[in-house]
């Protein structure tokens, strides 16, 4: 529920800055800081057939405004010349191209730099920085309404808009009491990805933990001592009531480290001739509460099932999470971001099919 100093405060900013400046301002912020972003978090492509090999690495990129080529060959980028009225009444997309850099390096050690490759076109949204018309003087001459606000896309000469989305927080623990069941999660976003971690707790049953690529619910205090935590340690952090309910947590133990390692079983899809000690320390790094630093990790899991057993207890009510202080609106910025980077990965998983069916072939 939203208090009344909350409401004055999204009606001043609403007053100062209109959804529409909203929208424009998170396009730019895509097109000048995230689409380089992104593709810094891209891997390198290589494609290997027995010694030879060939690895292709996309180094920068460049957005053009909005240009039109025609099929005669003619290309126009001048914005006296290509409108988003042209791109209505033709049914055509008011799109700007894109060009990277690829660093190509081969196994017989002639290396390259292919500068400005075309790649594909983004739409650019009205009125931004990126329009030929983020100019409001050049507007009516180009044959829009004075009272046209912009913020939205032409796409085949139809105008789209995009929704901002609300969602919960990330990087925010957020507990939950559901039939004598308490659990504490947190959704960690790292390198534009999202990980879910949960803890969870039922009177006389140990604290297990979930987390991506786990083939099976785990105890927490496994996980722990896999990570190489002191029990007794963690022990002295807890007050007198909190260790009387979390004794089962210590429970049946396993004796060694190796041991408790051993009990922690990883899904591995992507680099499956690892082995299972590396596949756990890369699990530990990259998808358990990824956004914590390693040597913090196991402070935050403890910080967790503190939370956990105050909401068990009623010390605290769980989370709520439908108020504003939990949530967010994802605007332009956060979902081109999310959309450009799936594309991406998945044409640099289309080159390198590609490469590796071409390689033997050369």
């Amino acid at each position: 529920m939203i208090t009344k100093w909350q409401e004055d405060i999204l009606k001043s900013f609403v007053k100062e800055i209109s959804p529409t400046k909203q929208f424009t301002d998170s396009f730019d912020d895509f097109v000048n800081n995230r689409i380089s972003e992104v593709i810094s978090l891209l891997k390198p492509i290589r494609s290997a057939d027995g010694d030879r090999w060939i690895e292709i690495k996309i180094v920068g990129s460049t957005l053009k405004k909005p240009a039109m080529l025609e099929k005669n060959g003619d290309s126009r980028s001048d914005g006296t010349d290509f409108t988003p009225m042209e791109c209505r009444l033709r049914n055509l997309t008011y799109g700007g191209p894109l060009y990277i850099d690829l660093q190509v390096t081969r196994s017989d050690g002639i290396n390259s730099l292919l500068k400005d490759v075309y790649f594909g076109r983004i739409p650019i949204m009205v009125f931004s920085s990126m329009c030929h018309l983020s100019d409001p003087t050049k507007r009516v001459a180009a044959g829009e309404c004075h009272k046209d606000p912009g913020g939205y896309m032409i796409i085949n000469g139809q105008e789209k808009s995009m929704i901002g989305q609300k969602t919960p927080m990330n990087n925010r623990m957020i507990t939950y009491l559901k039939n004598g069941v308490s659990a504490c999660a947190v959704k960690s976003e790292r390198r534009k990805r999202v990980h879910v971690t949960t803890i969870k707790y039922k009177a006389n049953t140990g604290v297990s933990c979930t987390f991506p690529r786990l083939q099976e619910e785990v105890p927490l205090m496994v996980v722990l001592m896999a990570m190489g935590v002191n029990l007794d340690d963690v022990r002295s952090v807890f007050t007198t009531e909190e260790n009387a309910l979390l004794e089962a947590s210590f429970r049946n133990l396993p004796p060694t480290i190796e041991e408790a390692k051993r009990r922690i079983r990883i899904r591995e899809v992507y680099n499956v001739g690892l082995s299972e000690e590396v596949r756990l320390q890369n699990a530990f790094k990259n998808v358990l509460v990824p956004h914590m630093k390693m040597e913090h990790k196991a402070v935050f899991l403890i910080t967790m099932v503190q939370e956990l057993l105050a909401v068990a207890t009623g010390k605290i009510k769980p989370t709520d999470r439908d108020s504003v202080a939990n949530q967010r609106v994802e605007t332009a910025c956060s979902l081109m971001s999310c959309l450009f980077l799936h594309l991406m990965i998945k044409v640099c998983n289309d080159l390198k099919l590609y490469f590796q069916k071409a390689l033997p072939k050369l």
